[in-house]
């Protein structure tokens, strides 16, 4: 009987944290629809969303040692395992589908700098504009006026007053280290807040978020490249490739740490001075002091 109340409290955990989860992200999508211009729904969001997922797992890995612990079939252990393994990648992968679908995988790179997410229509991107203060936006997919989107996303810009620029690359190809550099000059000038976005808001936009990142904001490669990862729906597995996006930015990483060390290898060299040739008077040359002779007072001797 003691283990009935643990399993209810367990029960009541988990259902509350569902419930959270879930008003998290309706509270999301109207804070986003009627421009209430706040990060907190979505930070929130996020942080359930981590706390369920790390809940699962460790809820798993307990079932699974008490399955194991149980004589019974591995067949049957596995089928459990199986299906317990599906049912948290189904309920991840929707919690992923609604946040496209809510906000169009909308994220924040830099609170107040720096946004990124997918392809918005008109009211959504006004919107959008209104809450964050958007002052540019990034266009990640090209210019194309033959679509409809990006007339669109042209006129919606002119209408709120907001710079626009094109930048256009594929997911699937690998970017040089010049056209990165372009770009993240482009994110430099670019006038703050500025939304970054491409189709879907996961690969070109991770790619450009994490040189953001790297470049104007200084954070560490490990921290940047945060933009690239499966919470913001670069899965190079599933669509793989999308992994020219991960190659692109560790390019660029190299690129700039083989630059920092020939800056450190110059600035060393000019501030050892070179050997004076020989032949200028009173110049001593290297080792000369080993070689000079030492002077040393003569002692006078006392009468005696």
């Amino acid at each position: 009987m003691a283990a009935e109340p643990r399993k209810m409290a367990l029960r009541l955990l988990v259902g509350s944290l569902l419930a959270l989860y879930a008003l998290g992200w309706l509270v999301e999508g109207v804070w986003n629809r009627h421009g209430l211009g706040s990060d907190v729904p979505m930070v929130l969001s996020d942080v359930l969303g981590g706390w369920l997922m790390s809940l699962a797992l460790a809820g798993g890995i307990i079932l699974l040692r008490r399955r194991l612990a149980k004589p019974q079939s591995w067949r049957k252990t596995a089928w459990e395992f199986g299906g317990g393994l599906a049912a948290v990648v189904v309920v991840v992968l929707a919690g992923y589908v609604s946040s496209d679908l809510v906000h169009d995988n909308l994220r924040v790179v830099v609170a107040g700098q720096v946004y990124r997410s997918g392809q918005m229509d008109a009211a959504e991107l006004a919107g959008c504009i209104k809450t964050y203060g958007i002052k540019s936006v990034v266009n990640l997919r090209g210019k194309n006026p033959a679509a409809s989107w990006y007339r669109i996303e042209i006129a919606t810009s002119k209408e709120c007053k907001v710079a626009h620029y094109d930048w256009g690359f594929s997911s699937g190809d690998e970017l040089s280290v010049k056209r990165m550099r372009g770009l993240v000059a482009l994110l430099r000038r670019a006038p703050k807040p500025v939304l970054i976005h491409c189709e879907g808001g996961a690969d070109r936009s991770g790619l450009a978020s994490a040189l953001y990142c790297l470049a104007v904001e200084d954070e560490k490669p490990s921290a940047a490249d945060r933009q690239l990862s499966f919470w913001n729906g670069h899965v190079p597995l599933v669509r793989p490739k999308v992994i020219a996006m991960d190659d692109s930015f560790w390019r660029y990483v190299t690129s700039q740490l083989a630059g920092v060390r020939a800056s450190k290898m110059t600035v060393k060299s000019q501030r050892v001075p070179p050997p004076r040739s020989g032949g200028q008077a009173g110049a001593l040359q290297p080792r000369d002091h080993l070689r000079a002779p030492l002077r040393c007072p003569r002692l006078k001797r006392r009468a005696v």
